[in-house]
């Protein structure tokens, strides 16, 4: 048919079927289980309900779902369809034939017609449209968020923390990651953290291959015997029932838990570790020399050693009472600059007075020299502004053209790696 001057092509319904090798070589079986749901086309049912006012019913949509829609309803549907709309009925005309070309389209785009044709793909499922446009997205950023409330199952980068923090906070959040390696961790990183807390997780993607990459962390987490994969429902609802099955044999199968005071002193000893475990993880977080953590203080103090680190700390490896603020920092910096001068060697013929600007000491006044000396350093501090402003626009620029480059490699290595499946197809 045509809609809004438009030709408009589309199946009627989706059957799914089975395509698997058939027992000689070159050759494949097509099957279909009985119950399996037969799939509405959604958008092609509303542009006819938008257009001639034609509407499903809702018998036909339950049967359906269940799989037991027949032929004989179908095709008394269509006609009633093309009683309204005035369409071609062509499903008594002979079997199911292959879909057909451009050529024969063109001579039902006046009129439309119903043909009893197929065609076998891959098709994305048929949802609804919706009843009007979504908001505009709204992108606001999120400070990360304190150390104490970050608890993960793994270390996160400040971008990943500031994700989860947000994820968190918020019931529908839109978390946008250059990087595929980095959504994937902080993905798992997310996903261990509320299997921690006792909740379920329902990850949905439309790559089976980023599903997998997430469950391998997740093994690497501990996780494995808590993650089942799904990467066709229908077909893997024996695998889930079996799962579920186990797992319910295995809880049955769990012997009972001790009651009484046994329980309750088990109780206040893992509340106790629990209690322990967080304080040492808070501790460790917590900035003690400016804004580093205990972790980064260690590894500044490391880098200019040359003592070996275990036999250096080894008294000082316990972050809960280890105290240092910024500003003795700065005591002990200025102790060190002022007593550095004592164990210099003199040198008389090179005193520092003798080295003295002269446009500043020797041929001017003290005011005079001051407002100079503030001025140079107004036009020294301009151009330090502009030369960062500078060296950020180039960053800037860089980076873009960087992430540029890179996508039209990944671009090229897909079109490549298309074409040499083709040629393994063929």
């Amino acid at each position: 048919t045509s809609a809004a001057h438009e030709l408009v092509s589309a199946p009627l319904c989706l059957w799914q079927v089975r395509l698997e090798p058939g027992p000689a070589a070159q050759q494949w079986q097509l099957t279909r289980n009985a119950d399996m749901p037969v799939l509405w086309n959604r958008p092609l049912l509303e542009l006819i309900e938008k257009g001639w006012q034609v509407h499903l019913p809702d018998a036909l949509l339950a049967r359906a779902a269940t799989g037991q829609l027949t032929v004989d309803e179908l095709k008394e549907w269509v006609e009633e369809l093309c009683r309204t709309t005035g369409w071609q009925n062509h499903l008594a005309d002979g079997p199911i034939a292959a879909f057909p070309g451009v050529e024969r389209l063109g001579e039902q785009t006046q009129q439309g017609s119903v043909w009893p044709a197929a065609v076998l793909g891959h098709f994305a499922p048929p949802l609804p449209s919706l009843p009007q446009a979504l908001p505009e997205a709204e992108f606001v950023a999120e400070p990360c968020p304190p150390p104490e409330v970050a608890l993960h199952p793994r270390p996160l980068t400040p971008a990943q923390a500031s994700a989860s923090w947000v994820s968190c906070r918020h019931g529908v959040s839109a978390i946008s990651c250059v990087q595929h390696d980095e959504r994937i961790g902080w993905l798992a990183a997310l996903v261990g953290r509320y299997f921690l807390s006792g909740k379920r997780c329902l990850v949905v993607s439309e790559r089976v291959q980023t599903l997998r990459t997430l469950q391998a962390q997740l093994h690497q987490l501990g996780l494995g015997t808590e993650v089942l994969m799904l990467t066709d429902p229908w077909n893997d609802r024996q695998l889930l029932r079996d799962t579920a099955r186990m797992a319910l044999r295995a809880a049955l199968d769990q012997p009972a838990p001790p009651a009484g005071k046994a329980e309750l002193v088990q109780a206040r000893r893992v509340s106790q570790m629990r209690t322990r475990i967080e304080a040492s993880w808070r501790a460790v977080k917590k900035p003690v020399f400016g804004r580093h953590d205990w972790t980064d203080t260690v590894g500044l103090f490391l880098r200019y050693q040359q003592q070996g680190g275990k036999e250096l700390l080894n008294p000082q490896l316990a972050p809960e009472g280890f105290d240092f603020t910024y500003e003795e920092f700065e005591q002990l910096l200025q102790a060190v600059r002022d007593g550095y001068p004592r164990f210099e060697a003199v040198g008389t013929l090179q005193h520092p007075l003798l080295q003295l600007h002269e446009r500043f000491f020797a041929r001017t006044s003290a005011p005079e020299a001051r407002e100079e000396a503030q001025r140079l350093l107004a036009a020294f501090a301009e151009r330090l502004r502009q030369l960062n402003r500078d060296y950020i626009r180039l960053m800037d620029e860089w980076a873009s053209e960087l992430e540029s480059w890179y996508q039209h490699k990944a671009r090229d290595l897909d079109q490549a790696l298309a074409a040499l499946r083709e040629e393994l197809d063929e």
